[in-house]
């Protein structure tokens, strides 16, 4: 409050003072490694190119950890300067694809391309790379985004080869890309279980990858593990996975090697292999106290509870559910899509059929608004098995319907495996 009542004071005493104060502070915060605070101060000195040039520079930690603040800075900048500097406008568009809103992501870009092919000056790079390959990279997110997987391939190539791969801020900011995640497929980076457009995407990129230690290289087999899992293609799902686990165990990235690693469980579990997985979970969660990934810890013990309930030790599968600390009312946070859909399955095992019947609901309602197709898939199955249970057969089917149309449009055929035999009484009706 205090430093408030002086602030006011300055402002009104001193007020032609506080553009250069602002400018020294931002000076001092740029040196002393404080980026965020330093385009604030260049900001509020409307020293607009400052702030562009310490945004550009610290782009890949900026889109990392504080999107929702670039955001907040890309509203006060001058339409015109964002407009004809390419390498701030592409950011923008990034941040603002981030947040899904496509249609100011794209017109950002429509409004600067022109100026692409201008004069050459130092507003014109990002990082010292081939602005048009940022443009084609931006493009190609979006189309992904809105599922034209074709247009996407196209824009895909493009931005490889103009930028060797897929570029040195984009590398960089993905080394981080999976903090907290079980799976890749069902996140961001598969399209929330867009199986059909995660193997036309990424395949083709992991053909020609030079650098086998590459965390992108590692994020990308995983992900097509993951795929060929889902699919049911075991053999092929090893293949990829071993050594997606290999890569991120070699670069310390849990945010490859815990997919990869729950990834293999699951393989374990599928082949009747339960001691297996159970010593794939305990690797995972030992390799992310290792490397002090404890954002992972939570996901690492909902799978363990799954693996408890293949088990049958459902009293191990409830004190998880009992200590995991999982709002099952109000608000629905996505970031714990895996953990709810598991506390769900422990309530189905003990018999908790009412609760989890109406939970189930409320998570399918929710994930089904923002298209995360894997999650409904799985919903959707458990809540027609919760109805067989209750002997309401017609509406068990109208649920397992709505889980084939989803199933069928991507080809999920192992979340229906995974139930064995109750699930398939119900499939041959």
């Amino acid at each position: 409050m205090f430093g408030r009542l002086l602030y006011h004071r300055l402002i009104h005493q001193y007020a032609e003072l506080v553009p250069e104060l602002h400018r020294r502070a931002s000076e001092w915060f740029r040196i002393n490694g404080y980026t965020v605070e330093a385009v604030e101060h260049a900001l509020a000195a409307a020293d607009f190119d400052a702030a562009s040039a310490l945004i550009q520079q610290d782009a890949s930690e900026l889109l990392r950890s504080e999107m929702h603040m670039l955001l907040h800075w890309f509203g006060k900048f001058p339409e015109s300067l964002l407009t004809h500097t390419p390498a701030l406008a592409v950011l923008h568009a990034w941040t603002l694809a981030t947040f899904e809103r496509l249609e100011e992501a794209e017109d950002v870009l429509d409004r600067t391309e022109p100026y692409l092919d201008t004069e050459q000056d130092t507003r014109q790079s990002l990082n010292g790379e081939d602005m048009r390959g940022y443009f084609s990279g931006m493009r190609c997110l979006i189309c992904l985004i809105r599922g034209e997987t074709e247009k996407g391939l196209i824009y895909s190539k493009e931005h490889a080869e103009r930028l060797g791969g897929v570029g040195k801020i984009s590398a960089r900011y993905i080394v981080n890309y999976n903090h907290n995640g079980e799976s890749l497929l069902r996140g961001r980076f598969g399209f929330f279980g867009g199986l059909k457009q995660t193997l036309a995407i990424y395949p083709p990129l992991t053909a020609g990858w030079q650098s086998p230690l590459d965390h992108f290289y590692g994020y990308l087999l995983t992900a097509v593990g993951e795929c060929y899992c889902e699919r049911d293609d075991l053999e092929q799902a090893e293949k990829y996975i071993n050594i997606g686990a290999s890569v991120g165990l070699q670069c310390e990235n849990a945010g490859i090697f815990v997919p990869a690693l729950l990834t293999k469980a699951r393989i374990s579990l599928a082949q009747g292999e339960q001691e297996a997985a159970f010593a794939l979970v305990q690797e995972a969660r030992n390799l992310a106290l290792q490397t002090k990934a404890l954002s992972f810890i939570p996901v690492i013990e909902a799978f363990e509870a799954r693996v408890f309930i293949r088990m049958g030790q459902y009293e191990y599968a409830a004190k998880w559910a009992e200590n995991c600390r999982l709002q099952t009312d109000g608000w629905i946070d996505p970031s714990r899509e895996f953990e709810q859909i598991t506390w769900l399955r422990v309530q189905v095992a003990l018999d908790d059929i009412e609760s989890a019947y109406r939970y189930a609901e409320r998570l399918a309602q929710g994930y089904a608004l923002k298209n995360r197709k894997a999650a409904v898939t799985e919903i959707r199955i458990i809540q027609a098995l919760l109805l067989d249970r209750q002997k309401n057969m017609s509406a068990a089917v109208k649920k397992l319907d709505q889980a084939l149309k989803i199933a069928y449009s991507e080809g999920f055929i192992r979340l229906f495996a995974d139930e064995g035999a109750k699930l398939y009484r119900l499939l041959i009706i």
